[in-house]
């Protein structure tokens, strides 16, 4: 695919990165009520790698992880999307896992859903990928709670070798969809 995509739902844009998105990322990835599950950026350049290999991803391949940017206001929501985690993530397996993090003002309104939704639409009817996985720490029932409102499965138990042996956050689930369970439910 050589064009970057963006995607919408009726309140989203998904959009590639602009260099605006960069410090309200950083904000909301600092908050400790969104990092409670994930790795913590050590400083802001380490934070703005992160954003510039996502951007990078955009250009050749066309899509990866999107910035969420609200409708109504053009404000700086969080990121949804996908990515191919490789085997320093420890899923044991080649995939391509969907994502969010959003920032908490728009936490239990259902963004994450309707962003997710929309990436799943994307995955399987344009891009006709066979699955998607998603994973996230065991702790973590909002987000495995989403993966199941999304129709996605319980595949396993793993260590998500991101996080040190020690860190509770590096025991997670994951879930899978595959193509023909989303056609199913569509």
């Amino acid at each position: 695919m050589s064009k970057t995509t963006t995607l919408s739902t009726d309140r989203m844009i998904l959009r590639p990165w602009k260099d605006d998105d960069y410090a309200p990322f950083y904000a909301m990835s600092s908050d400790p009520r969104v990092y409670e599950f994930l790795p913590v950026f050590p400083d802001k350049s380490a934070c703005d790698a992160l954003v510039d290999k996502w951007r990078e991803v955009f250009s050749r391949r066309g899509w990866g992880f999107w910035a969420l940017e609200n409708k109504d206001n053009r404000e700086f929501m969080g990121m949804a999307g996908m990515h191919e985690p490789g085997p320093e993530f420890g899923v044991g397996r080649p995939c391509v896992e969907i994502g969010w993090r959003l920032a908490p003002a728009f936490w239990g309104k259902g963004f994450a859903l309707e962003a997710a939704r929309e990436i799943m639409r994307f995955a399987f009817a344009e891009l006709r990928l066979d699955e998607l996985v998603s994973f996230t720490a065991v702790g973590n029932t909002r987000s495995f709670g989403l993966m199941e409102r999304l129709g996605m499965e319980r595949e396993k138990e793993f260590d998500l070798l991101l996080f040190p042996p020690d860190d509770p956050k590096r025991h997670s689930y994951l879930y899978r969809l595959s193509r023909e369970q989303w056609l199913g439910k569509g």
